[in-house]
């Protein structure tokens, strides 16, 4: 008969070697994750940071790419707890990145609870990083959250993969708690707005002093701009606009990713080593995924000749060797989940919704991811290439749209009633008409916004026809047209710098 063999629990002190401030509080320091941080000339702390409710019991999960700096924030928010003097062995970090199986995330968070309430009941904080590296982890959350493990805790759950992380948490109906703020977060790169804040002193003043760094400013400003006012705490923030414009173009370069923007801020440029660890990583995602690199090649190429224009999957598809536009479909979805790309629909004026028949538009997620990509596609000296890209106001316009479109998903975010089933795909489309295109229509709860991105010094009276047009077809609010430097307002529009319009998002 063959010995039973006996799981190994985890030890004590296997856990204590990821928490070193079990043993004192100002071990934290010595974090690798924050010595990064406190040595970088871009210190962002997200503004996501202060939205978690710590004093209930909630499973939390945090979405985002690789390299976002997810694990940072967790860190950060560690530091805070300690520095508050909760009890250090009270907070559990755990690295899922080499687990394997469920049983190994039960065993580990079992045998912390266990050890914690042989001589206390207070609450527990558990930051579980990388959850989705372990199959079927939300079989795990179930079990312990039944067991009554999760009893007096607060959990955040941080997975790489969009899809996989939500629709796990999906299938855990009653067992992640009840509570007024958004359980499942979301922390993409950094905004334009977190990114000045986070370069210039002075420029985060001024926000400040005009209550522009607070959301319900935010919300009031862009309510006044869509009545076709502009109210004077963002007027006085004019007289920043030339300073605004140069740090937009560099963010057109580096994107919200703070190691790239670190690079950039102390060298000037960005070294090759950093695009190809970035691209790295975005290869490593597809080989999970089971991707075909020479079709991801090809669709990338595609895109990139198209970013902008309306496509269908059947366009996408002219010019490669993949067999079938269904393919193209899968793909580019596969690429939306792991943060590469975007893409959303022309706007249904009459039913007020997505056409899903009509060609869309893809984005990339980030201005350097795009550059990225762009590089390993086409060859040559990534940041070279990315200035000589640049260079061209064509080029510049196009990025402007795309930095448009990802900020106007975080505006109808911050602007909707329904934080808690928000759906990008259904708050933020495109529309035309004619020979007259509207970039961006946000939804804004049950009224629509046109937002035309048009960076270019002069605005002509034909660049407001389509907003004009959209108005009269739906009924809508004033529009914004975002500009390079001109501000005025019209009969239909608002013109406003776009530097100066992102600070609100």
């Amino acid at each position: 008969m063959p010995k039973k063999v006996l799981r190994k629990e985890p030890s004590i002190s296997q856990l204590a070697a990821q928490n070193p401030w079990w043993s004192d509080p100002s071990l934290i320091d010595s974090d690798k994750n924050l010595q990064s941080f406190s040595t970088s000339a871009v210190r962002w702390v997200p503004r996501l940071k202060h939205m978690f409710d710590w004093n209930t019991d909630l499973v939390y999960t945090l979405r985002g790419p690789r390299q976002v700096g997810k694990t940072t924030l967790l860190k950060l928010i560690i530091k805070d707890m300690l520095a508050e003097s909760i009890s250090p062995d009270h907070i559990l970090y755990l690295d899922c990145e080499n687990m394997e199986r469920r049983s190994e995330l039960v065993n580990s968070i079992q045998a912390f609870v266990k050890w914690i309430r042989r001589r206390s009941q207070r609450r527990l904080f558990l930051f579980v990083d990388e959850t989705t590296a372990v199959n079927d982890w939300e079989r795990a959350v179930k079990y312990l959250w039944d067991s009554g493990s999760l009893h007096e805790a607060t959990c955040v759950f941080t997975g790489s993969h969009s899809i996989d992380l939500k629709r796990c948490a999906e299938r855990l109906p009653g067992r992640r708690g009840q509570s007024e703020v958004v359980l499942d977060k979301l922390l993409l790169s950094m905004k334009f707005s977190e990114y000045v804040e986070s370069l210039d002193s002075k420029i985060k003043q001024m926000l400040k002093e005009n209550g522009l760094l607070s959301e319900e400013e935010r919300k009031s400003v862009l309510n006044s701009l869509c009545q076709g006012k502009i109210p004077d705490s963002l007027d006085k923030a004019q007289a920043f606009v030339d300073e605004l414009n140069v740090y937009l173009e560099q963010y057109f370069i580096t994107g919200g990713i703070a190691p790239v923007i670190d690079d950039f801020a102390k060298m000037g440029r960005i070294p090759d080593s950093r695009y190809r660890d970035y691209l790295n990583v975005v290869l490593g995602d597809l080989s999970k995924l089971r991707l075909r690199e020479s079709y991801v090649k090809q669709i990338i190429s595609r895109l990139i000749d198209t970013v902008g224009n309306p496509v269908s999957w059947r366009t996408l598809k002219n010019d490669t060797d993949i067999s079938h536009h269904d393919t193209v479909s899968e793909y580019v979805e596969r690429l939306g989940d792991n943060f590469t790309l975007s893409h959303f629909y022309f706007f249904d004026a009459g039913k007020k919704r997505p056409s899903f028949v009509k060609d869309k538009k893809i984005h990339f997620r980030d201005p350097f991811v795009f550059h990225t990509l762009r590089t390993w596609v086409q060859g040559g000296a990534p940041f070279r290439k990315t200035l000589e890209y640049l260079r061209e106001s064509e080029n510049t316009g196009r990025m402007a749209e795309c930095v448009g479109y990802n900020h106007a998903i975080r505006l109808a975010f911050l602007l909707s009633d329904q934080k808690h089933t928000f759906d990008p795909m259904s708050s933020v489309f495109y529309w035309r008409t004619d020979d007259k295109e509207v970039d961006l229509v946000v939804r804004i709860n049950g009224d629509f916004l046109p937002i035309e991105v048009k960076y270019q010094t002069e605005i002509s009276s034909g660049d407001l026809f389509a907003i004009s047009k959209f108005r009269a077809t739906t009924g809508s609010r004033f529009g914004i047209i975002l500009s390079k430097d001109q501000t005025q307002v019209g009969r239909n529009a608002v013109i406003l710098p776009m530097s100066l319009f992102l600070l609100l998002v």
